[in-house]
């Protein structure tokens, strides 16, 4: 009995252990348990994984090319000037620009002030500002010269979306105004300014000064300025030289530490060819010669003639044998001193907008008769869209979304951008969402200026807007002679009988069936009567022709026409963005080498374009320009900055006299 009691105390003492043993067992893998899940949670916290934060940059797609592309560029130019041994300029990798909202940051610190030149720039804007990022490439639309290889030649105008159809009579109608952007602060810095709109120009005539402020008065909102319909623009006037002008000043200020010295009757010039000169047949009314006895004078630069005096006008006018009247009366000094701001734009890092513009002069001289207005904050803003509009993707920095963005807040056209001023870009900059700096830096408003000076311009065989009667029949005299032909003031010169070797019209884009029959009609039956079209000519046949100016300049009836008649008869074809390009190696290629900053890899490429000929890089536009820096892996500032433009139309004259 105690034996059996003895056994199950026993039992009960080992069963009790036993319990006690899997609690603590229970016990222990809770606390493994709870012990690993903190772990865990811990190393989930400060172990971010790497890839995390390797996805979280991605870059934006309205930068520019990244560091590493720019990179490849550079090698590849840098490959093509050591085969070549040229001395041909380039340029360092660049960072890409910041497209992040812009910060107060100090002005010193987000630009670069131009060189202080005191050079006044006309209204009469500016064709492309040349810079390090190019724009995205387009599909290139081809069409050839031959109409059969070319049928949708010949309804170019009736296929010109989005605007209207130019023989419609819908196409001179103005679309709803554009919904009005949320305001944000820089709408509301200050109240809006009345202008009072004309279509006469300022009374210096075309030249207004940019960062002139002009006459305004402060009222609570913008006023439109429109009229029933555009009046036509006026003649240029004459631009007297002054009387003085203070060249030992300007030896310490625009020509700091150049070799420069002052001659007592041409002013400011260089006893040697500087290391870089400028293309002054860009100059309308300075041809070959003209230049060419310039630079033997030692004025290679622009700025020199925008600093002429009366008396340095009258000792050219003795050297070049061309009257000083005439050298007033094509504006070369206000227009020299265009091209030299922005020549001196291309060679800075970044470009400030001047602090004032004066925007009414602008509207009276470039928007008279056009539904415009003038806001403080933006510009010269167009409250519906118009007939004509400017693609505004041609401006390096600017792509398709930013261009719908400014469309939409009333920029159309280049000549609005042109004539910024530093309030406006910051206001465009907020309103974009973009960088302040980056619009200095991309140099919007140089490149503005450009493209509307390339775009809106005439043949440069006038050199004035309103050339005169005595003018035309001179040219009869060389271009026409034995042909029916006869001058008139306003059209030029036409045919009074359609001749035996009439072209067809209907190869430059932009003419179709009805244009071509009215200036047919006109008396325009030649692409060399296009292609020497004056101002006063492209106004006249733009009225016969039921049609805006703006069309035929934006369209480049007149540089197509000059094209084609230098071009007849070859196997070309013209592109879109690149121009004139050969369909096949012709019988005469140029050696393009002699061109500085065309080497043997560059060359290739161009030949694989279809540019074999100085020709066509002489009668590159701005356009083409920059596709072809695009296209080629170079920078656009390159073309520019070598002046491969200006090299070409001397290499070609050089080689066959013309």
């Amino acid at each position: 009995m105690t034996a059996s009691l003895e056994n199950s105390f026993l039992f009960s003492l080992l069963a009790e252990n036993a319990s006690s043993n899997l609690n603590s067992l229970r016990w222990l893998l809770w606390a493994l348990l709870v012990g690993t899940l903190l772990w865990w949670l811990v190393w989930a916290i400060l172990c971010k994984p790497e890839t995390e934060t390797e996805s979280a940059t991605v870059p934006d797609s309205n930068e520019p090319e990244d560091a590493a592309q720019a990179c490849q560029a550079n090698s590849q130019v840098l490959a093509d000037a050591a085969t070549t041994r040229r001395d041909a300029v380039i340029v360092p990798c660049q960072r890409a620009v910041s497209t992040e909202a812009p910060q107060p940051v100090a002005a010193a610190e987000t630009a670069t002030t131009l060189p202080v030149a005191n050079i006044p720039v006309p209204v009469e804007s500016a064709s492309v500002l040349p810079q390090d990022h190019p724009p995205e490439e387009k599909p290139a639309k081809k069409s050839n010269l031959s109409p059969e290889s070319s049928p949708a030649a010949d309804t170019s105008e009736e296929k010109a979306p989005p605007e209207p159809p130019a023989d419609s009579p819908q196409a001179s109608t103005v679309s709803a105004p554009p919904e009005p952007a949320s305001p944000s602060h820089a709408d509301q810095r200050a109240p809006a300014q009345e202008v009072t709109a004309s279509s006469e120009p300022s009374e210096s005539g075309d030249s207004v000064p940019l960062g002139f402020s002009g006459s305004v008065a402060a009222t609570p909102e913008a006023t439109t300025m429109e009229s029933a319909a555009a009046a036509p623009r006026p003649p240029s006037k004459a631009h007297p030289a002054p009387a003085s002008v203070d060249h030992q000043a300007l030896l310490e200020t625009a020509f700091a530490g150049e070799p420069v010295k002052i001659d007592p009757e041409l002013g400011i010039i260089y006893p040697k060819k500087p290391s870089k000169i400028d293309d002054l047949e860009l100059i309308r009314g300075i041809g070959g010669p003209t230049e060419t006895a310039l630079y033997a004078s030692g004025v290679y630069r622009f700025r020199q003639i925008a600093y002429w005096s009366d008396a340095n006008v009258s000792a050219v006018a003795a050297k070049t044998g061309i009257p000083a009247e005439q050298i007033a009366s094509h504006r070369w000094i206000p227009q020299a001193a265009e091209l030299a701001d922005i020549s001196v734009a291309a060679e800075v890092k970044s470009y400030s907008a001047p602090a004032n513009v004066d925007q009414a002069a602008v509207v009276a001289h470039d928007f008279a008769g056009e539904a415009v207005t003038v806001d403080p904050s933006l510009g010269i803003l167009y409250t519906g869209r118009p007939d004509v509009t400017d693609s505004l993707a041609d401006i390096s920095g600017i792509d398709d979304d930013l261009a719908a963005k400014l469309q939409e807040s009333g920029v159309c056209r280049f000549q609005q951008v042109a004539h910024w001023s530093d309030d406006n870009v910051a206001s465009f900059a907020e309103k974009l969402g973009i960088a302040k700096s980056r619009i200095e830096e991309e140099k919007w408003i140089p490149q503005a200026r450009q493209l509307h000076r390339d775009t809106y311009s005439a043949s440069g065989d006038w050199g004035t807007s309103h050339p005169s009667l005595e003018e035309y029949q001179s040219k009869i005299g060389t271009d026409y002679a034995g042909e029916a032909v006869q001058a008139d003031v306003e059209k030029g010169i036409v045919y009074t009988d359609r001749p035996s070797s009439a072209d067809d019209l209907k190869q430059i884009k932009g003419i179709g069936e009805v244009f071509a029959s009215r200036l047919n009609a006109s008396g325009v039956h030649r692409f060399r009567q296009i292609a020497g079209w004056s101002e006063a000519n492209v106004e006249a046949f733009a009225k016969e022709c039921q049609t805006s100016p703006k069309r035929i300049y934006r369209d480049r009836w007149i540089p197509q026409a000059g094209g084609l008649l230098q071009f007849a008869g070859e196997d070309v074809r013209i592109d879109d963005d690149l121009g004139i390009l050969y369909l096949s190696p012709p019988a005469e290629k140029d050696d393009l080498q002699k061109v500085k900053g065309i080497g043997p890899v560059i060359e290739k490429r161009l030949h694989e374009f279809g540019v074999y000929r100085y020709k066509q890089i002489a009668n590159w536009s701005a356009s083409a320009i920059s596709a072809f820096s695009a296209r080629l892996g170079t920078f656009k500032g390159r073309i520019h900055w070598d002046n491969w433009i200006g090299q070409t139309r001397r290499l070609h004259r050089t080689k066959y006299g013309d």
